[in-house]
């Protein structure tokens, strides 16, 4: 292109988006990307700094491919961001409580992902909230059994495991979807 006349009106975005998508290929497949072009790799050998109550900073790249003048540049960088350790979500939120003096769970365990595992499978869905009233006082409509509570439910379909409950609503729109923890 250089400054020539005959290419005033080429969009090279088209180009440089191509050119990212390529630079993202391998990390993309590899490793756990957060936000635009930044990535981080859970099993390397990278240093996980420990933040406490359940959260580690984990060190990764951000990507990029620039325009300058007369030619293209591959933009590589450092960054680092927090991650919540892996583990029993119930307890995390359990640790939480013992060690934030008065913290709100909610807001600690708001907008993560979980896996559920107690129907027998792996299931990966959004944390919507931690309830505030426990499973013997939550109600909903059953198509069998009509109105029951959460703890009810539990117990027809699989082992109780809880006693003393919070629950974590993980519903995908407006239907609520329980699944126990300790509270």
């Amino acid at each position: 292109m250089g400054g020539q006349p005959e290419f005033r009106d080429y969009d090279p975005l088209p180009l440089i988006s191509a050119l990212n998508l390529v630079l993202q290929q391998h990390p993309a497949n590899t490793g756990v990307r957060v936000g635009k072009n930044r990535y981080f790799f859970p099993a390397s050998d990278m240093e996980k700094i420990e933040l406490g109550l359940g959260v580690e900073a984990w060190k990764g790249f951000f990507t990029s491919c620039r325009p300058t003048y007369k030619q293209l540049m591959v933009n590589v960088n450092v960054c680092m961001t927090a991650f919540y350790t892996p583990g029993n979500l119930a307890d995390a939120i359990m640790a939480f409580g013992r060690s934030s003096k008065g913290g709100m769970p909610q807001k600690f365990a708001q907008g993560i992902k979980v896996t559920t595992t107690h129907l027998g499978y792996k299931m990966r869905k959004p944390l919507k909230r931690i309830t505030s009233q426990p499973a013997n006082k939550t109600f909903f409509e059953h198509d069998t059994h009509g109105k029951v509570s959460v703890e009810q439910y539990f117990k027809l379909r699989m082992f109780w495991l809880f006693t003393p409950i919070s629950l974590f609503d993980l519903r995908p729109r407006r239907i609520p979807y329980y699944a126990q923890t300790p509270w």
